[in-house]
């Protein structure tokens, strides 16, 4: 908003401040100010005091900071529901030292005041007592907020923290890979009134889709193990651990591995393709398993503290899209792998299907300097035709 200082003057009839006080209050008042030659101000409200819609209400709002007197009759305006405040409310807020008289100077911009309640002027945003104490704060100045040091007592222990960490820890070392994913599904039990998407107005009510959809997003993955420990909405809140075993043909030390870790049979149950089509999933082999984990042992782990430990050397990682090749090879031996390991460019080799003396690897390649052309990918494929043969 442009307004020229004469404005000013003109609904503020004692005004003595030259245009840079001016500009300067302004910007103190909570309105960024600039000085744009010929007289004018180039006003820029602050994402909360858009109710000071035009200037009559911007000074208003000045006046009733810095005490100024207007012309009569500036505005016209109404009042709000009241809001329950007191000054003790206030100064365990924001750490002030303000009195029942202190919280009267917010008369000065349209406010009734009581004892226990202040009541805002329709026009203002105010709602909360967050929002009460904001403008008292605009009253009193910034110089009146206390520093309040934090301490140095470390937090209470929390037996659930620890148990959740323990069961994270735990999934971890035996293999499996955790993942968060969004509380917020096409259906549910609850829906959400103003949800950030119309697509996805429900709470969850279980993890399973939230870990489909991670698994979705990651095609390339033909064999995966993933948790996510998270709350679900039943309505009643709970929380769950989930774990989506992918692609393999057999899960029975999965299965075994996973109880001794979580101090709990696990029996998974498999998810129909149907299911998973619907979330694009293009892997097979799909079982799950979800349970509270209040119903599970608590893992007792000894913790290394981190700074004990060595940091590992860092690695360069490339940013270009890398070479995938699957080879098959009979009866491998150690000379086969050695022979793969040399090939140039490749990055990670792994075991991803044995059938009948039959290995399959999956080789993947990839340069720091920039994508495979054409003819490098021919000499990758012959080379590797080679391996095929033998």
């Amino acid at each position: 908003m442009k307004y020229n200082y004469q404005q000013f003057k003109d609904l503020l009839p004692e005004l003595n401040w030259t245009i840079g006080e001016l500009a300067e209050k302004l910007s103190l008042a909570g309105h960024e100010t600039e000085i744009t030659g010929n007289d004018q101000l180039d006003v820029t409200l602050t994402a909360n005091r858009h109710d000071c819609q035009d200037l009559k209400h911007l000074v208003f709002d000045l006046a009733g900071v810095y005490k100024l007197k207007t012309i009569p009759s500036l505005i016209q305006y109404g009042h709000k529901e009241r809001i329950l405040v007191t000054a003790e409310q206030i100064n365990h807020l924001i750490g002030t030292n303000a009195s029942n008289q202190d919280l009267k100077k917010l008369e000065l911009l349209g406010f009734k005041v009581e004892n226990d309640a202040v009541t805002p002027p329709d026009f203002r945003d105010v709602v909360t007592v967050a929002d009460v104490a904001e403008e008292v704060v605009r009253q009193l100045g910034y110089d009146r907020l206390t520093i309040q040091p934090l301490s140095k007592e470390g937090a209470d222990e929390s037996d659930t923290y620890q148990h959740t960490l323990s069961l994270k820890i735990v999934l971890a070392s035996i293999g499996l890979f955790e993942t968060a994913t969004y509380s917020f599904t096409k259906e549910g039990v609850i829906e959400i009134e103003d949800p950030f998407s119309r697509d996805e107005p429900f709470l969850r009510s279980n993890l399973q889709t939230g870990l489909l959809k991670t698994l979705a997003r990651n095609p390339y993955l033909k064999r995966a193990a993933f948790f996510e420990v998270g709350n679900v909405f039943t309505p009643e809140e709970v929380t769950k651990l989930g774990i989506l075993i992918a692609g393999y043909k057999d899960i029975s030390s999965w299965q075994t591995g996973i109880s001794q870790a979580i101090g709990k049979e696990v029996m998974s149950s498999e998810i129909q393709p149907e299911i998973a089509e619907t979330l694009d999933v293009k892997q097979g082999r799909l079982n799950y398993y979800e349970i509270p984990i209040d119903d599970l042992k608590p893992v007792k782990l000894e913790r290394t503290r981190s700074l004990d430990l060595p940091l590992p050397k860092f690695k360069l990682i490339s940013k270009f899209p890398p070479l995938v090749r699957d080879v098959t090879v009979e009866n491998p031996v150690s000379d086969t792998m050695d022979a793969l390991r040399k090939l140039e460019g490749l990055m990670f080799v792994e075991n991803v299907d044995e059938y009948q003396g039959r290995i399959t690897y999956r080789l993947i390649f990839q340069k720091m300097s920039g994508s495979y052309s054409e003819t490098e990918i021919k000499a990758i494929d012959k080379s590797l035709e080679s391996f095929q043969q033998r």
